[in-house]
């Protein structure tokens, strides 16, 4: 309730006629949390269109879909006139459907926007869009009513850390070398952030001889340079808390987790390890094989056990090839406590 399902406003022509616009947004199903519905986002702009084109003159979707949605978007539902996208990391430009839908999506963390200037004749009723990317630098100059609601919703942010337990302001070590969290990285193998964040969650769950995330944990896409880092940073790193589990699981179970590990490489569904690398073919704990009759135990991050990852439909709570022994420290603190102990040597 009281969030519009549409936005139709009117700009005035440079001959005084009214150019009517009309905006959209659906997303993507996934993850849906318990305070909203979130529908079938095809159907949804099926119904947008149907209700908006013929009361509007420019129809914009904006969406946060994968690419193939925002294609299948362009491709079968016809009268959107630009599709404004997100999701992705990477900008993507492009023409698709029987219309030639053009499709547009900046960089992720505002490294890019995009610029779209529409064009539109009243007369013939034709558009046309211009669109341009603009690279995000210290080169362009802060505007200060902008900085004024920047520093707003950073003091409203860190409010909400204290009130988690966070002191964001707060030293807690100081990096001798970059950690690299690039997306591009993490989703293919280890870093040396990875391994940090790994070891931080085999030290959070004692006892635990192996500990495994899902890389789409890691969010600042970017990499921490040497020198000084605090807790904000930490966040910055690890948004969403998430508590670490201490789990006894099957072998047989582990080595399935893990094989699905290796399957989504290339997605934030790929998983970091510690204590666990396969060689040769096979899966070793430290340095024995794994057996699939034997029981380990194993740190996870809590995200895991929900079964929402990809391909990991079957790694839950109820699964009878493991047992939830414990709940630990929200993985960001693992985090804070390994970092001093790496780069303060305690």
């Amino acid at each position: 309730s009281n969030v519009p399902e549409h936005v139709v406003f009117t700009l005035q022509s440079d001959t005084n006629e009214p150019v009517r616009v009309g905006l959209f947004g659906i997303t993507l199903i996934d993850n849906q949390p318990d305070y909203a519905q979130i529908k079938d986002p095809l159907k949804m702009a099926n119904e947008q269109v149907h209700k908006l084109r013929d009361q509007v003159d420019i129809l914009i979707a904006i969406t946060h879909l994968n690419l193939e949605q925002d294609i299948q978007l362009a491709e079968t539902v016809p009268g959107i006139d630009l599709i404004v996208g997100g999701h992705e990391h990477e900008n993507v430009q492009m023409w698709r459907g029987s219309n030639m839908t053009p499709i547009f999506k900046a960089d992720s963390n505002a490294r890019s926007v995009y610029i779209h200037r529409l064009h539109y004749n009243t007369r013939t009723r034709n558009l046309q869009i211009e669109s341009h990317l603009k690279q995000i630098t210290d080169a362009i100059p802060s505007d200060p009513a902008l900085e004024k609601q920047i520093d707003s919703w950073v003091e409203q942010a860190y409010e909400g850390f204290r009130d988690a337990g966070f002191n964001p302001e707060n030293l807690v070590t100081t990096l001798s070398e970059p950690l690299d969290g690039r997306d591009a990285t993490i989703i293919r193998g280890p870093t040396n952030l990875t391994d940090l964040i790994a070891n931080s969650v085999i030290h959070a769950a004692p006892e635990s001889q192996v500990a495994i995330f899902n890389s789409g944990t890691i969010r600042i896409d970017d990499t921490v340079p040497p020198g000084p880092i605090t807790e904000y940073d930490v966040i910055r790193v690890i948004p969403f808390g998430d508590r670490v589990f201490s789990l006894e699981v099957k072998g047989r179970l582990l080595q399935r987790i893990l094989e699905q590990g290796r399957n989504n490489r290339g997605s934030g569904a790929f998983l970091q390890t510690a204590n666990i690398r396969f060689q040769e073919g096979s899966w070793l704990v430290g340095e024995k094989r794994l057996e699939v009759d034997q029981v380990y135990r194993v740190a996870v991050n809590e995200f895991l056990l929900t079964g929402k990852e990809k391909g990991l439909d079957f790694l839950t709570k109820d699964n009878p090839d493991l047992r939830v022994i414990q709940a630990h420290a929200d993985i960001r603190t693992a985090l804070i406590a390994q970092l001093k102990r790496v780069f303060d040597g305690h």
